[in-house]
């Protein structure tokens, strides 16, 4: 996702309840693609990454 997904999506969908979405989408890698963020969190959550550079190096490594 980008940074404006990101920042709608993080302040609610870590602690929502809404079953069964909610434990699948907050099980399921995510990852940030942004030049302008330096850190991601998905609450308890440890399944967030943030891709910051060449988005082809990023991807191959």
């Amino acid at each position: 996702m980008g940074r404006v997904t990101y920042r709608e999506w993080a302040p609610y969908q870590p602690t929502a309840t809404d079953e069964p979405f909610a434990s699948l989408i907050n099980k399921t890698p995510k990852y940030v693609i942004s030049t302008t963020l330096d850190k991601v969190e998905w609450g308890q959550w440890n399944t967030i990454s943030l891709l910051k550079g060449n988005l082809t190096d990023e991807i191959n490594n």
